[in-house]
């Protein structure tokens, strides 16, 4: 996993979006985009900043709680009451985890638009913010939940993409789709985990050249790294 820093100025912009905002839903224009990992980042960071913070999870297919925090998962239904074991506070308890259902999937009783609106409704009674880690929009997965049908349910959404591997077409037609299924799309996060950073690539170069790269690396990697003040991949 890749922990990105809630110090960062590009989560600092993120966050500075969610004024007046009490539900987020982040979702991924393809699978494997780093979308949950911007989510958590999100949801410390407006944890951080005073909020009680649910970190909602619908992604039955890869659930970040479970398989990346170690989060037990339990039995739960978006349309039943939901057992306080399912939830599992950290730290001092401004941020709570719900993760996705033990079975890896939602009935399809559950998947109804009106069960999901009472459910997050009926959240907002005890915590000030709900960051929702959702699927991706282009891939179906028959367990789990659609974009189309979490679109409208939550204030605002998210779009995450890769930069080195996602066509913008790509990034278009998800776009698309969540605002035609009604998505309040405040935003889309470009993520350059896949990107070499600068030293890394100048290490490339030189590792091309052999005993004449590795003089000059000598030489050049010292204002190298004078200049890099961070590696801002996440």
């Amino acid at each position: 996993m890749h922990a990105l820093p809630i110090t960062y100025n590009e989560c600092e912009a993120i966050y500075s979006k969610f004024a007046g905002l009490r539900s987020v839903l982040f979702v991924s224009a393809a699978p494997g985009e780093g979308n949950s990992t911007i989510a958590y980042a999100l949801a410390q960071r407006a944890a951080a900043g005073g909020q009680r913070v649910l970190f909602l999870d619908l992604n039955t297919h890869q659930s970040f709680p479970r398989d990346q925090l170690g989060l037990p998962a339990r039995s739960w239904s978006l349309n039943e009451a939901i057992p306080a074991e399912a939830f599992c506070p950290v730290g001092d308890r401004s941020l709570v985890f719900l993760p996705a259902p033990l079975e890896r999937s939602f009935g399809i009783e559950g998947r109804q638009k009106e069960h999901i609106r009472a459910c997050v409704e009926e959240q907002l009674n005890a915590f000030d913010l709900i960051i929702a880690d959702g699927p991706c929009v282009t891939a179906f997965n028959s367990s789990g939940m659609t974009p189309d049908t979490l679109a409208d349910v939550f204030d605002a959404v998210i779009l995450t993409a890769a930069s080195a591997s996602t066509p913008a077409s790509e990034v278009r037609r998800a776009a698309e789709k969540l605002r035609d299924a009604g998505a309040n799309l405040i935003g889309a996060v470009l993520n350059d985990r896949s990107n070499p950073d600068l030293r890394s690539e100048v290490n490339r170069q030189f590792d091309k050249f052999g005993w004449l790269g590795a003089l000059a690396r000598r030489i050049v990697m010292p204002l190298v790294d004078r200049f890099l003040v961070t590696d801002m991949r996440f």
